[in-house]
């Protein structure tokens, strides 16, 4: 089956390249077989909650199957042929991942019998990558920003000198060389190859893939690693979530600086900042059209100390943020997804 995917993004930014790249979606594959032989003209179904409506095709001469540009989620991959019973297996599809589901049938009576088994294998490429979801991030104790997410995977490690413009060092290239994707957009820094979080809403980021090694030429313009990552999408089930985060300057130790009493560094001002975000998705039209909005927002008062001089003064942040997607399902073989960040 041949299935097109369209993406259209704007983002007001200046970046260094205009090109939208990178992989934002999967595929899912298999051979279907029963008594050890191939069986062509086996219905595949998937369905998804990622998935606008179902997809369906048959196996061919070889009893193969393929669907490709699916969305990133779990997926339920029916099997069913006349005569024979039906299988129903799971399966989660991972950011730029080709996950592999074969199936055994066996002969039966009673058609309408159901087997559920698990995703019997993931096929593995050569490329050397870590995908971590949304879920997974919220639940550890990390930052959640794209650099502090792509740190966790192997192979990865902070540029320790330059840690506070968010440098990363993937596989040992250098630490400027690197490329940053949301959505297939680059959004690195001009000057220090670092990404851009101010164009990022945290809790919009479904998944983040890092690429290490062995990198397809589609991505480019790198000799360090790649970190792809998507924002959501909406969905036929409406969910959302709303967060306040909270920092103080009182709450962070004070440097070996700070305390010295030669340099006479006052204290932080006690002033608690807080840090709106909140994020809501759901269906205009059911399995046809999905939306997908999420905002931040903060003011934040933070002191500043001078490395040498050891005076300080209040810096103000002021930063809104927002982000809006809509993905239209044409028909089962294409897909329209609009997003403004």
């Amino acid at each position: 089956m041949r299935r097109t995917t369209i993406s259209l993004l704007l983002l007001l930014v200046l970046v260094p390249y205009g090109l939208g790249q990178g992989s934002q979606s999967g595929s899912l594959t298999g051979t279907v077989t029963a008594g050890g032989g191939p069986i062509p003209g086996v219905t595949v179904t998937i369905e998804s909650p990622a998935l606008q409506g179902k997809r369906s095709q048959t196996t061919g001469a070889q009893g193969e199957y393929i669907f490709k540009f699916l969305p990133p989620g779990p997926y339920t991959i029916t099997f069913e042929l006349q005569g024979m019973r039906k299988v129903v297996q799971t399966a989660t599809l991972e950011l730029g991942a080709v996950a592999r589901s074969d199936a055994a049938l066996e002969a039966s009576a009673t058609a309408a019998v159901t087997v559920t088994a698990p995703l019997t294998e993931v096929q593995k490429s050569a490329v050397h990558e870590t995908s971590i979801n949304s879920d997974t991030v919220q639940a550890l104790p990390i930052g959640n920003t794209i650099d502090q997410i792509a740190a966790l995977a192997p192979a990865v490690t902070t540029n320790a000198p330059n840690a506070s413009i968010g440098q990363l060092k993937i596989n040992g290239g250098f630490a400027y060389d690197n490329v940053f994707l949301v959505d297939g957009a680059d959004f690195s820094d001009h000057y220090f190859t670092s990404p851009t979080n101010a164009l990022v809403i945290e809790d919009a980021v479904q998944e983040t893939q890092v690429l290490t090694s062995n990198i397809s030429a589609e991505y480019g313009r790198f000799s360090g690693g790649v970190v792809n990552a998507i924002t959501k999408s909406g969905g036929n089930a409406f969910h959302g979530s709303f967060r306040t985060d909270f920092t103080n300057d009182r709450w962070r130790a004070r440097t070996p600086f700070e305390n010295d009493a030669a340099n006479d560094v006052p204290l932080a001002p006690n002033k608690v900042n807080e840090t709106y975000s909140g994020t809501l998705g759901g269906k205009l039209l059911t399995d046809k059209l999905w939306f997908f909005t999420a905002g931040r927002y903060f003011k934040n008062d933070n002191q500043v100390v001078l490395p040498i001089t050891g005076d300080t003064f209040t810096a103000t942040d002021k930063e809104p943020r927002f982000e809006g997607k809509l993905t239209a399902n044409i028909n089962e073989s294409h897909t329209l997804q609009g997003s403004y960040t």
